[in-house]
Order: C-alpha cells, then structure tokens, then sequence
C-alpha cells in the first residue's frame, strides 16, 4: 500500500496593477516498497491594464512538478502526485498533461467583458523534469 501526505502554502494577490501567485507544495510519505518525497511549484506574475475596456490582464509563469529521479534503483518515488486534478484550469484546457514529471513556461491573457465573462488565451511550453 501507499500513504502520501502534501503540505504546502499559497500567496496571491496584487499590488496596485501587478499581480502574483505563489504556491508550493511539498509531498512524503510511502509509495508501495519505497519511500515517498515530491514537490511542485508554481509561479506567476502579472499586470492588469486597468484603463482599458475588459481590463485584460497578461500573466507569465512557470510550473515545475517533480518526476521518476533517479529510476527504478532508487530507493525514493520522487513523482509528484497531483491528488485532485483540475489541470485543464492551469495546465491548458487540451488536458494534454497533469502536475506530474512537467515543466511548463506558460503565458496567458485573460479579459472580462463582463464581471462573469472571462475570455482567456494561453500559451504553455511543456518539457519533462526528468
């Protein structure tokens, strides 16, 4: 059997026009014969356009999750396990990839006509960690 236990901590916000999102997450535990360590991190940064119409805002960053490490003769599973997934959300709505063994420089622009119309454009550039 397998027990994974994930902490981690999250800050977003703005200031002024500039806005950040910051989240960590760290993992351990037992994973079948071995034991379990794995982290993800997540990093944002963006500027909201306040003066124009459906005040776009333009975001860049980076998601790293941990993979294999050092394969089968490891003594450690190292992959992160992404425990409830929403990755279309964060990782592109394709659903090509999950918080897993990922690299993903990605930019987006999102505009709000309306307070509940979000209009979005992403770009992610997916690499393996390991």
């Amino acid at each position: 059997g397998y027990f994974i236990h994930t902490v981690g901590a999250r800050a977003a916000g703005n200031v002024d026009s500039f806005l950040y999102d910051v989240e960590g997450m760290f993992q351990f535990g037992k994973f079948i014969n071995k034991s379990h360590h794995a982290y993800a991190l997540t990093t944002a940064a963006g500027y909201e356009f306040k003066q124009f119409c459906w005040r776009p805002q333009l975001w860049i960053g980076n998601d790293v999750a941990s993979g294999g490490g050092n394969g089968p003769s490891d003594g450690t599973h190292r992959t992160f396990n992404q425990l409830f997934p929403f990755g279309h959300y964060y990782m592109g709505f394709i659903d090509a990839v999950g918080r897993q063994n990922i690299n993903d420089f990605n930019v987006q622009l999102a505009m709000y006509p309306q307070n509940w119309i979000v209009l979005i454009a992403q770009y992610h550039n997916f690499t393996l960690m390991d």
